[in-house]
């Protein structure tokens, strides 16, 4: 076989591998959501439910916005993340208590509607490229993507206000 051949497919190995991995990657929450931006327009905050009428949260998501802009949308929807390893330092399989490291890489797509994809500089989307909602999807530029809450060993899930994430300096 040719040197050219053999680099040929190792590259396309690598590359199908590669687009296998990072779909494996990432994480899907399927709940009633609501994304909400801060008066100022430069943080948005994506908060899941089980239920519309439910009062416990599921989930937080805090964005950096790059540019101020509003965004409002409530109701049945995707939420797509790609988790990261722990910070440095600590070693793995050692419990955190303290909410989920993220990539600033967040999609958001409702049952029915336009999606919004939320991507940082540097990284790359977790909506799949054959998702049917990428084609009408908002890309959204932040400047970072922060997982705000967490489950305690007693009691609620805690990092889970809204204030926490919309608030001046929040």
């Amino acid at each position: 076989m040719k040197p050219t051949k053999l680099l040929l497919i190792t590259a396309l190995v690598l590359f199908v591998c590669t687009a296998q991995t990072a779909e494996k990657d990432v994480k899907t929450l399927n709940d009633h959501v609501t994304v909400t931006t801060a008066e100022n327009g430069r943080t948005a905050a994506v908060l899941g439910k089980k239920a519309a009428t439910s009062q416990e949260v599921e989930f937080l998501f805090c964005l950096d916005l790059d540019q101020p802009q509003k965004i409002a949308f409530n109701g049945p929807a995707r939420v797509i993340y790609r988790p990261q390893a722990p910070p440095p330092g600590i070693p793995a399989g050692v419990k955190v208590s303290g909410p989920e490291n993220v990539s600033s890489a967040l999609a958001v797509v409702p049952d029915e509607g336009k999606a919004w994809v939320f991507l940082a500089k540097g990284e790359k989307a977790v909506l799949p490229a054959n998702d049917p909602a990428i084609a009408s999807a908002t890309t959204v530029k932040v400047g970072k993507v922060r997982r705000l809450d967490w489950a305690s060993d007693s009691g609620p899930r805690r990092g889970t206000e809204l204030e926490g994430c919309l608030s001046p300096g929040g």
